[in-house]
């Protein structure tokens, strides 16, 4: 079972390597280059709830930094952030989705202030608590395709 299991693992390994790097399969997840945020907008507009592991480092900083980023504009860059806001207040007041569902070229800021495009995947998430929440997946894109 074991080497079955092993042998299907570098199977897709290998027919995930030729795949597009801007889009997201196993080796793009390996590679760190995947991750995702949940995101409350009623609650406190913008407070990070959870995220995935690998999220402080796809921002350039060390688990213990990313401690004190507490709200999603920390990691937006200063013009995506007014319309980013802006879509949000939007969504809240009109019911109209403009982002939601599908995938969307952006730019993030690291750590460094530095902007780095990225690939961007948002939904409603549903929460227990009352609160208005969004998932969103997040991936680096390629140097190639900058």
């Amino acid at each position: 079972l074991s080497s079955k299991l092993d042998k299907r693992v570098r199977e897709i390994r290998k027919r995930d390597t030729f795949k597009d790097p801007a889009s997201i399969h196993s080796v793009s997840i390996m590679k760190g280059n995947v991750t995702s945020i949940i995101v409350s907008f009623l609650e406190e507009f913008g407070k990070i709830h959870t995220y995935s592991e690998n999220l402080p480092n796809f921002f350039g900083y060390s688990n213990m930094e990313f401690t004190t980023i507490k709200n999603l504009n920390s990691l937006l860059p200063d013009i995506v952030r007014v319309h980013h806001d802006n879509l949000i207040k939007r969504l809240l007041y009109s019911g109209e989705p403009v982002v939601l569902g599908r995938y969307r070229n952006t730019f993030a800021k690291n750590k460094n202030g530095f902007l780095f495009p990225i690939k961007i995947f948002v939904n409603i998430y549903q929460s227990a608590k009352q609160d208005f929440t969004f998932s969103s997946l997040f991936l680096k894109m390629p140097n190639e395709s900058r």
